[in-house]
């Protein structure tokens, strides 16, 4: 069985300091929602079925955060190594940063973000899943670049530390309710020398209802190899896929 990292850890602790610190003044803000797909920089993570999510963040009145997501996955299964025992069907995060606005529209946001993916694993030759990435954000009105660094193995890619990603958001809201947003980046696969390297893009609509109910459809896709990112039922998980989801946020 696996047990949290240390940055996991970390982060969880960071979380709990930030809902018990009475002098903080901040808000929770939850979400919880279902897709036709749980697509993450173009892979399937659920081999193109449905996903259930839930997610919870405090944010503190000075600008600190903390927050924790859980949701189904397949793909750590689905890409186990031929006769190696591998249990895992649930991915749990937890990330922790602080953000700020500069004024004029502009703002910045610097964090950690930690992945747990808690199962079974084969005790000796296999590269844990879990990924602890740091990431870099500035934004300027609806348009923002952001930049993630792998401080760990990427994904259960062994020797892959370092490994980095690179996109580029734009939002636009029109008729009140109605957004659409545009979504390109690229990961840099460190140790493989570009072979496992690729691009992705994104886009998406999205509709907000009473009560904070939000219907949203999002094309998306990319361009990594077969060779890296098919699972073992030989299916393509960075293919283009169309997803629709249904979300409700609660703050309080």
């Amino acid at each position: 069985m696996t047990t949290p990292s240390t940055a996991g850890r970390g982060l969880l602790l960071l979380l709990v300091t930030l809902m018990n610190g009475p002098a903080w003044g901040g808000d929770f803000n939850a979400t919880v929602s279902a897709g036709s797909d749980y697509i993450f920089r173009s892979e399937s993570q659920t081999n193109h079925r449905p996903a259930l999510q839930g997610s919870l963040e405090y944010d503190a009145a000075d600008g600190l955060y903390g927050g924790v997501f859980v949701s189904n996955v397949s793909w750590v299964r689905d890409a186990r190594p031929p006769g190696m025992d591998v249990r895992n069907g649930i991915e749990i995060d937890a990330w922790g940063g602080f953000r700020h606005d500069l004024g004029a529209g502009l703002s910045y946001d610097l964090g950690v973000y930690h992945y747990a993916y808690p199962g079974r694993y084969p005790a000796h030759g296999y590269a844990l899943p879990d990924t602890s990435e740091a990431y870099a954000q500035l934004a300027w009105h609806g348009l923002s670049v952001r930049y993630w660094y792998a401080f760990s193995n990427w994904f259960g890619m062994a020797g892959s530390a370092g490994s980095g990603y690179v996109d580029l958001n734009e939002s636009w809201s029109f008729a009140g309710s109605w957004m659409l947003s545009a979504h390109l980046g690229h990961q840099s696969v460190a140790g493989y020398r570009g072979a496992a390297s690729f691009t992705d893009w994104k886009l998406g609509l999205s509709h907000q209802f009473r009560h904070a109910w939000l219907l949203s459809l999002a094309w998306s896709r990319g361009n990594g190899r077969r060779t890296w990112y098919s699972n073992d039922q030989g299916r393509l998980i960075t293919r283009g896929a169309l997803v629709a989801t249904l979300s409700k946020s609660f703050s309080f």
